[in-house]
């Protein structure tokens, strides 16, 4: 698998998240935008978090930042404090389901092995 796997899943799911609630349930206000724009970014986090070696749960974590982030924007939206509307909910179904992608594609092999010895490189 490439290494950007991962962060082409959670890119996918930002624009299901920013599609599928305007197609099946109407227009987006305010806080279903910033909903897009908080996934958009989870994606390029994603992307830039390192795969550690013999950890493969630092790209999961930051996914699941994004989906609580998207969780804490529906709660303190423009509406009534804890008053979630229909698209917010089906973006939060959307983001948690690419969280579940996102942990589900494993790491790449180049980033999730161990370091190798033998190989010249010093460490300091």
């Amino acid at each position: 698998m490439p290494a950007t796997t991962k962060a082409i899943v959670q890119a996918f799911g930002a624009v299901l998240v920013a599609v599928l609630p305007l197609l099946t349930v109407g227009p987006l206000g305010f806080s279903e935008i910033v909903n897009v724009i908080v996934v958009a970014v989870g994606a390029f986090v994603v992307w830039n978090t390192k795969n550690y070696p013999n950890w493969r749960y630092g790209k999961l974590l930051a996914s699941v930042a994004t989906t609580l982030t998207t969780g804490l924007v529906a709660i303190a939206s423009n509406y009534a404090f804890g008053d979630v509307s229909t698209q917010q909910w089906v973006q939060l179904l959307v983001a948690a389901i690419t969280t579940a992608a996102v942990g589900y594609f494993p790491n790449s092999r180049s980033t999730a092995a161990g370091p190798t010895e033998g190989r010249g490189s010093a460490v300091l």
